[in-house]
């Protein structure tokens, strides 16, 4: 299968939506919605499993004409919107080629203002800074971004590691 995440229609239909219900293009972000044909008790049907991601726009070079996804981009309940209505899911591309950020998380604390927590190396600076709150605004528009240094980011009472709060419906 040349590592491509394919997606068999024995095993059930997998469908990647918009917002509204609509299914999206080959490269779009959309959360993630299964029906499983293998359980003949308690089917379940349009499931929202709580991922995003996206169908790929070529099929694999395997030969085999399975749907193919290209990448699971995250979680639902990771996803921000900024003042203008623009989403923004896949947060790696916030810290991707800063090698003095070690673990960082984005907190939403209003529709146009951001904090971001981040546990860094000694060599982080201001031009780590400067970049992720430059990479947020390309992203989101005209957005307020704090950065606060930590020596670690909170669990949830799970341990999980969670890469977007939200703080919007407590402000």
């Amino acid at each position: 299968s040349e590592g491509s995440l394919h997606v068999s229609p024995d095993a059930g239909v997998v469908e990647i939506l918009r917002p509204d219900g609509s299914p999206t293009d080959p490269g779009e972000v959309g959360e993630v919605v299964t029906t499983g044909l293998m359980r003949p008790t308690q089917p379940l049907i349009r499931y929202r499993i709580g991922d995003t991601a996206m169908w790929a726009a070529e099929r694999c070079a395997c030969g085999r004409g399975m749907p193919v996804i290209a990448e699971v981009c995250g979680r639902v309940e990771d996803v921000v919107v900024g003042p203008d209505g623009r989403e923004l899911v896949r947060f790696h591309g916030i810290f991707v080629g800063l090698p003095n950020v070690i673990e960082a998380q984005v907190v939403q604390e209003a529709v146009d203002r951001f904090r971001i927590h981040v546990v860094a190396d000694r060599r982080f600076g201001q031009s780590d800074e400067e970049e992720m709150i430059q990479r947020m605004r390309q992203r989101l528009g005209e957005v307020e971004v704090r950065v606060e240094r930590m020596d670690q980011i909170p669990r949830t009472a799970s341990g999980k590691f969670q890469a977007v709060v939200s703080e919007m419906d407590s402000a």
